[in-house]
């Protein structure tokens, strides 16, 4: 740790840290973005893999095995060490900022807050009114459904405050005949069975078999 920034710490400080670190370098939406981001700073003989202890659940990190413990404290250390300016430039890189950085636990240490406000200080963007109603009028006009999954990926944020909003072009209820299920509704459920079966020994998918099962039906009886 750079001293000149916080001085001498108490060692209960340093492990509630070190916690974090490992919970964010484990974590499903950012572990592997920073270990790349680590293993590229340290070069082809660092002992940080990108692939390894892959997502387990932050609750679970002491579940992992020794060697991967190994690897994660190691990969923790890496940013610990020049602290703060390391661990900042490292999440500048991979575009992590503080909204998300302090999702991973309650009450983060001072050694962890106060570098994180001072360089990493980015409120989570909330989308107005007007620029939804731009997202979902781009993806109508492309033929997407709107929906808010399809907002989500359009715009890489999360908009659950506007999950009820509503479109006057959206279908509500999709109609008979054009639901992804639509070519088993109504079929006896022991038929239905049968199908699936027999699509699956022919390594073919549901639709394509019943599509080809219609086509010979046709064929044979209009000749």
């Amino acid at each position: 740790m750079n001293s000149e920034y916080y001085g001498a710490q108490y060692s209960f400080v340093f492990f509630r840290l070190l916690i974090w670190l490992c919970r964010m370098l484990t974590s499903k939406s950012w572990g592997k973005t920073l270990r790349q981001a680590i293993r590229k700073a340290c070069g082809p003989q660092s002992n940080v893999e990108e692939n390894t202890f892959w997502y387990r659940g932050n609750e679970r990190i002491y579940q992992l095995s020794s060697l991967e413990r190994a690897k994660l404290v190691s990969s923790a250390l890496w940013l610990w060490g020049d602290w703060p300016r390391r661990f900042i430039d490292v999440c500048r890189s991979v575009n992590l900022f503080s909204h998300t950085i302090l999702s991973y636990g309650r009450n983060p240490p001072f050694l962890l807050l106060d570098p994180v406000r001072e360089a990493l200080l980015k409120p989570f963007y909330a989308f107005s009114a007007a620029e939804v109603n731009s997202a979902k009028d781009y993806l109508h006009k492309r033929g997407r459904r709107v929906t808010l999954t399809e907002l989500q990926a359009l715009t890489g944020n999360k908009l659950h405050a506007w999950s009820n909003a509503g479109y006057a072009g959206r279908r509500i209820c999709i109609p008979y005949g054009e639901s992804r299920y639509w070519k088993l509704d109504g079929i006896n459920s022991r038929v239905r069975a049968n199908v699936k079966a027999q699509a699956h020994i022919e390594g073919l998918k549901t639709a394509q078999w019943v599509e080809r099962a219609l086509e010979q039906a046709l064929q044979k009886n209009c000749g």
